[in-house]
């Protein structure tokens, strides 16, 4: 990563053998029953492994709000592959064990369609953001999520997923399961 790039970063998160931030934040994960596995270049011990249901990497809520997005642009980006339509957030920000209150949000895999989500809490609604792309399918695949005050991107590959649907729903909740 370019040094220019660091300093504005939020966290970052390479997984080199370890769930440290390498941002100049310190917002360090905690594992929680994920296992080390091989990255998508097939290096040992930098990616990992989880349940999908029970295993996790938490940061916690740092003190700073440095994760408190809502009405601030924000991205974020995630290496991910999966074998089985599982339920729960691969990248989530939530309060009180209920998601999609005002400010929360999730980039999830849809267990029926296996297509990538994205829903942030607004007020007492939720914008939600599905793309048209399945990804369960056992490859490697780059998500990237562009937040603004007026839109959401969701980008599979490099690609814009433009062909998705997007709507506001009522309050919602999911199981408190993130994955990273």
């Amino acid at each position: 990563m370019p040094p220019s790039i660091a300093p504005s970063m939020l966290a970052w998160y390479p997984f080199t053998k370890s769930t440290n931030d390498f941002g100049n934040r310190g917002h360090h994960g905690t594992n929680f029953g994920a296992k080390p596995a091989r990255d998508r270049f097939g290096s040992d011990s930098n990616a990992y492994v989880l349940n999908g249901s029970t295993d996790y990497i938490s940061i916690g809520d740092p003190a700073d709000n440095t994760f408190d997005r809502l009405g601030n642009p924000f991205t974020f980006s995630v290496w991910l592959k999966t074998k089985q339509n599982t339920l729960g957030p691969i990248i989530s920000k939530q309060r009180n064990n209920v998601l999609h209150q005002s400010g929360d949000y999730a980039l999830e895999v849809n267990p029926s369609t296996a297509n990538v989500k994205f829903t942030m809490g607004i007020g007492l609604s939720s914008l939600v953001k599905n793309s048209d792309l399945t990804i369960n399918n056992d490859i490697w695949r780059h998500v990237a999520v562009v937040y603004t005050k007026d839109s959401v991107d969701v980008f599979i590959d490099g690609i814009k997923n433009t062909s998705g649907t997007s709507s506001i729903n009522g309050p919602a909740s999911l199981n408190n399961s993130p994955n990273a």
